[in-house]
């Protein structure tokens, strides 16, 4: 369960939004989980569906981790 009951979607977002200068998608996710109080689990689950939907769709992650972000 999410610090102030956020989404994935949400900490998704948070994540892309707050990215600094060349840090990775992967860096800027975890700071987002961390900063919600998320656990490790969550990461992983989070960086799980970004994968999975890149190779899906043959998309690099930075893009599906950004149209996973605008789900509802």
């Amino acid at each position: 369960m999410w610090g102030l009951e956020m989404t994935d979607a949400e900490v998704l977002a948070e994540a892309i939004k707050s990215r600094r200068g060349k840090q990775t998608l992967e860096q800027a996710i975890g700071r987002a989980v961390r900063n919600r109080a998320g656990k490790y689990e969550d990461y992983m689950r989070i960086m799980a569906d970004v994968r999975d939907l890149a190779e899906t769709k043959g998309i690099s992650v930075n893009e599906a981790a950004k149209e996973l972000a605008n789900q509802p």
